[in-house]
Protein backbone atom coordinates (compact mmCIF):
# COMPACT_ATOMS: atom_id res chain seq x y z
CA UNK A 1 0.00 0.00 0.00
CA UNK A 2 1.06 3.32 -1.01
CA UNK A 3 1.36 6.18 1.59
CA UNK A 4 -0.99 8.23 -0.77
CA UNK A 5 -3.38 5.65 -0.51
CA UNK A 6 -4.93 7.31 2.80
CA UNK A 7 -5.53 10.58 0.38
CA UNK A 8 -7.64 8.67 -1.78
CA UNK A 9 -10.63 9.43 1.03
CA UNK A 10 -9.56 12.71 1.95
CA UNK A 11 -6.27 14.39 4.79
CA UNK A 12 -6.67 13.02 8.20
CA UNK A 13 -6.07 16.17 9.34
CA UNK A 14 -5.55 14.55 12.79
CA UNK A 15 -2.33 12.52 11.85
CA UNK A 16 -0.83 16.00 9.90
CA UNK A 17 -1.37 17.78 13.74
CA UNK A 18 0.63 15.06 15.26
CA UNK A 19 3.30 15.12 12.79
CA UNK A 20 3.35 19.24 13.13
CA UNK A 21 3.53 18.55 16.91
CA UNK A 22 6.54 15.80 16.81
CA UNK A 23 8.30 17.93 14.33
CA UNK A 24 8.06 20.96 16.65
CA UNK A 25 9.01 19.10 19.72
CA UNK A 26 12.22 17.57 17.78
CA UNK A 27 13.07 21.10 16.58
CA UNK A 28 12.53 20.76 13.02
CA UNK A 29 16.02 19.47 12.95
CA UNK A 30 16.63 17.40 9.91
CA UNK A 31 19.82 15.57 9.57
CA UNK A 32 20.70 14.93 6.08
CA UNK A 33 22.92 11.53 5.33
CA UNK A 34 25.95 11.46 4.46
CA UNK A 35 27.45 8.97 2.18
CA UNK A 36 28.97 5.74 4.27
CA UNK A 37 28.63 2.64 5.44
CA UNK A 38 25.58 1.90 7.83
CA UNK A 39 23.61 -0.71 9.30
CA UNK A 40 20.27 -0.86 8.53
CA UNK A 41 16.93 -2.78 8.34
CA UNK A 42 14.26 -3.35 5.41
CA UNK A 43 11.19 -1.33 6.61
CA UNK A 44 9.13 -1.30 3.12
CA UNK A 45 9.08 -2.63 -0.66
CA UNK A 46 7.34 -1.07 -3.15
CA UNK A 47 6.11 -1.37 -6.33
CA UNK A 48 5.76 2.36 -8.07
CA UNK A 49 6.39 4.77 -10.82
CA UNK A 50 8.86 7.02 -11.64
CA UNK A 51 7.72 10.99 -13.15
CA UNK A 52 8.58 9.58 -16.30
CA UNK A 53 6.18 6.72 -16.15
CA UNK A 54 8.99 3.52 -15.89
CA UNK A 55 8.13 0.81 -13.22
CA UNK A 56 10.59 0.87 -10.12
CA UNK A 57 11.12 -0.90 -6.96
CA UNK A 58 11.75 1.42 -4.15
CA UNK A 59 13.09 -0.02 -1.07
CA UNK A 60 12.94 1.90 2.22
CA UNK A 61 16.05 1.15 4.70
CA UNK A 62 15.61 2.52 8.37
CA UNK A 63 19.60 2.89 9.96
CA UNK A 64 19.55 1.35 13.07
CA UNK A 65 23.04 2.37 14.72
CA UNK A 66 25.10 6.00 15.21
CA UNK A 67 24.02 9.26 15.06
CA UNK A 68 21.85 8.63 12.22
CA UNK A 69 19.83 5.70 14.08
CA UNK A 70 16.13 6.20 12.83
CA UNK A 71 16.77 7.83 9.08
CA UNK A 72 15.62 6.26 6.02
CA UNK A 73 17.87 5.49 2.99
CA UNK A 74 16.23 4.95 -0.60
CA UNK A 75 16.80 2.54 -3.14
CA UNK A 76 15.41 2.95 -6.13
CA UNK A 77 15.22 0.33 -9.06
CA UNK A 78 13.67 1.69 -12.00
CA UNK A 79 12.66 -0.94 -14.65
CA UNK A 80 12.90 0.29 -18.37
CA UNK A 81 15.02 -2.18 -19.80
CA UNK A 82 15.90 -5.66 -19.20
CA UNK A 83 18.95 -5.01 -17.79
CA UNK A 84 17.38 -3.11 -15.32
CA UNK A 85 14.58 -5.63 -14.41
CA UNK A 86 17.88 -8.34 -14.24
CA UNK A 87 19.32 -5.51 -12.24
CA UNK A 88 16.40 -5.21 -9.34
CA UNK A 89 15.63 -8.41 -9.00
CA UNK A 90 19.28 -9.63 -8.05
CA UNK A 91 19.37 -6.50 -5.34
CA UNK A 92 16.31 -7.94 -4.27
CA UNK A 93 17.61 -11.71 -4.53
CA UNK A 94 20.70 -10.38 -2.45
CA UNK A 95 17.78 -9.27 0.67
CA UNK A 96 18.31 -13.02 1.40
CA UNK A 97 14.55 -13.98 1.51
CA UNK A 98 14.82 -17.87 0.06
CA UNK A 99 11.37 -17.16 -1.69
CA UNK A 100 10.26 -18.66 -5.10
CA UNK A 101 8.64 -16.05 -7.27
CA UNK A 102 6.09 -18.03 -9.10
CA UNK A 103 4.22 -16.41 -11.91
CA UNK A 104 4.21 -12.81 -11.61
CA UNK A 105 1.34 -11.58 -14.00
CA UNK A 106 0.86 -8.35 -13.10
CA UNK A 107 1.56 -5.85 -10.39
CA UNK A 108 -0.09 -7.33 -7.60
CA UNK A 109 1.44 -10.40 -7.98
CA UNK A 110 4.27 -8.28 -7.87
CA UNK A 111 3.51 -6.50 -4.98
CA UNK A 112 2.52 -9.13 -3.41
CA UNK A 113 6.14 -11.23 -3.55
CA UNK A 114 7.99 -7.97 -2.93
CA UNK A 115 5.34 -7.83 0.75
CA UNK A 116 6.32 -11.67 0.86
CA UNK A 117 9.94 -10.59 0.65
CA UNK A 118 10.12 -8.08 3.69
CA UNK A 119 7.30 -10.81 5.66
CA UNK A 120 10.32 -13.19 5.63
CA UNK A 121 13.15 -10.46 6.14
CA UNK A 122 11.81 -9.38 8.90
CA UNK A 123 10.47 -12.63 10.14
CA UNK A 124 14.03 -13.26 10.15
CA UNK A 125 15.31 -10.23 11.94
CA UNK A 126 17.86 -9.52 9.06
CA UNK A 127 19.87 -6.48 9.03
CA UNK A 128 22.19 -4.77 6.67
CA UNK A 129 25.18 -3.62 6.67
CA UNK A 130 24.88 -1.11 3.43
CA UNK A 131 27.10 1.89 1.32
CA UNK A 132 25.35 4.77 0.72
CA UNK A 133 26.57 6.53 -1.99
CA UNK A 134 24.79 9.82 -3.99
CA UNK A 135 25.48 10.34 -7.50
CA UNK A 136 26.31 13.57 -9.23
CA UNK A 137 22.35 13.93 -9.97
CA UNK A 138 21.74 13.92 -6.73
CA UNK A 139 20.18 10.40 -6.39
CA UNK A 140 21.04 8.53 -3.76
CA UNK A 141 21.93 4.45 -3.78
CA UNK A 142 22.10 1.56 -1.78
CA UNK A 143 24.50 -1.32 -1.69
CA UNK A 144 24.25 -4.22 0.37
CA UNK A 145 27.71 -5.18 1.70
CA UNK A 146 26.45 -8.16 4.31
CA UNK A 147 23.96 -9.57 5.53
CA UNK A 148 23.57 -9.69 9.65
CA UNK A 149 21.41 -12.41 11.34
Amino acid sequence: MSIFDKFKNGINQEEINKAIERAKENGGDYKEVPTGKYTAKVEKIELGVTKGGADKISTWFKITEGEFKGSLLFKTSVMNEQWQIDQAFNFITDLGADLESGDLNNDDDLQDYLNEVLEEISDIGLEYKVQYTVNNKGFGDVQIKEIIE
